[in-house]
C-alpha cells in the first residue's frame, strides 16, 4: 500500500486522520509519502529546535528506506490539524 500527502501522487489520500506510518518498527513523524511495497518513506526535515527546514519556497525532504508499515484506526496520530502532538502526514500547504 502507498499513502501520500502530495496532490497528484498515485497514493494521495486527502483524509489522513488515523494513519500511522512505521519505519523499521519506529513511528515516522512529518511523513509525506509512505510506500510499503517499495519500502521507503519521505519525510520533511526538522532542525534541532524542531523547525521545518526549507529554502523559503519548498520544505526539505529526506527519503529513508526500510520495512514500512501503514496502520489505520484508533491510536493513529495522523491528525493534520495545527498543534497536533504528533504531526504525521502533515501537509504544510
Amino acid at each position: 500500500m502507498r499513502v501520500s500527502a502530495l496532490v497528484g501522487d498515485i497514493g494521495y489520500t486527502q483524509d489522513r486522520r488515523g494513519l500511522t506510518a512505521l519505519l523499521d518498527g519506529k513511528l515516522v513523524k512529518d511523513c509525506v509519502v509512505a510506500d510499503e511495497e517499495k519500502g521507503y518513506v519521505i519525510t520533511h526535515i526538522r532542525d534541532g529546535n524542531g523547525n521545518l527546514l526549507g529554502d523559503g519556497q519548498q520544505l526539505s525532504e529526506i527519503t529513508r528506506h526500510g520495512k514500512v508499515i501503514i496502520r489505520y484506526g484508533a491510536g493513529g496520530a495522523c491528525d493534520a490539524s495545527a498543534g497536533s502532538a504528533q504531526p504525521f502526514w502533515k501537509n504544510p500547504a
